[in-house]
């Protein structure tokens, strides 16, 4: 009775073994269900990535990959704002001329912090850019990258803050939250780039069996190819209009127009150049030299 209940288990671990086994192959022949044939050009190179070698959290090595700590650089392109809530409000002769009793406005600049915001160990964390403020407007044109170091798990919100600099307290305007973590891994350029780091990881683990060699080499081959593609690989940036909040008010307090960049800190990332549009203030003369065919109003006699 014994013999037999051994030899049951040890039927199972082996049916076990085999399914395990036959998984592996069919993940070799067949990643994830994706057939191995070429794609059409109009794919991207993200796009092949993302369809023939997918960011899978169901394998134990992308879980390992997300839960190990990382730093990360990160570049917030911060360009402008817009309908900026008022501080401030002065009156002078022209606004009651045109029938306004006050003109409001804001000296507006922008402080950006990572968790605390403690600037310790050449890492930068906190920046306060007041030195910037852009004078008696509620639409102030920004147009500065923002570089600052963050390490995940421990740091992963970035606050945004819009602020009104006074002669003796700053007021805060507006602010904005981003979880670094999420842009990094549901950004699909890092996905990518994530894919292909740990598919050629299992694949080189498993050249080292003489079965399915020649294929799993064409499988690192591939990889390589890709990864030399997507580093030359421009991402389009995606500007986004953010909403400005503020504790104890229910309507947003302004929006921000920016674009946010998240990548490892050992690696090159080219850096976009933002060029400022000078403003130019011109005169206009409008000359009228005559008028024809215009009707009198009712009741004016020629």
């Amino acid at each position: 009775m014994l013999k037999c209940k051994i030899t049951v288990e040890k039927k199972e671990e082996a049916d076990k073994a085999s399914t395990i086994r036959s998984q592996e192959l069919k993940d070799i022949e067949n990643v994830d269900g994706v057939q191995d044939k070429p794609l059409n050009d109009k794919f991207t190179v993200v796009d092949q990535v993302n369809i023939k070698f997918p960011f899978n959290l169901h394998r134990k090595e992308f879980l390992d990959y997300i839960n190990d700590s990382r730093d990360l650089k990160l570049r917030a392109y911060i360009l402008q704002c817009h309908n900026l809530s008022a501080v401030n409000s002065y009156s002078d002769i022209k606004s009651k001329m045109a029938g306004y009793s006050a003109n409001c406005y804001a000296n507006p600049y922008v402080e950006l912090l990572i968790g605390k915001g403690d600037n310790i160990n050449g890492l930068v964390r906190y920046i306060n850019d007041s030195k910037r403020a852009v004078k008696s407007t509620l639409h102030p044109r920004i147009n500065q990258m923002y570089a600052m170091d963050t390490t995940l798990l421990d740091d992963y919100k970035l606050t945004i803050n819009v602020k009104s600099k006074g002669n003796l307290v700053d007021t805060l305007i507006g602010s904005t939250k981003i979880d670094i973590e999420d842009r990094y891994y549901g950004d699909a350029y890092s996905k990518a780039k994530i894919s292909l780091l740990l598919y050629k990881q299992y694949y080189k683990r498993r050249i080292d069996k003489e079965e399915n060699a020649k294929r799993l080499k064409r499988k690192v081959e591939e990889l390589n190819r890709l990864q030399t593609q997507i580093e030359g690989f421009e991402e389009l940036r995606k500007i986004e209009f953010r909403q400005l909040m503020k504790e104890g008010k229910q309507q947003p307090q302004g929006t921000m127009q920016m674009w946010l960049d998240v990548f490892p800190a050992d690696s090159r990332y080219p850096e976009y150049n933002l060029r400022y549009e000078q403003q130019n203030n011109y005169e206009l003369r409008l000359v009228i030299w005559n008028i024809y065919n215009v009707p009198y109003p009712p009741g004016v006699n020629t």
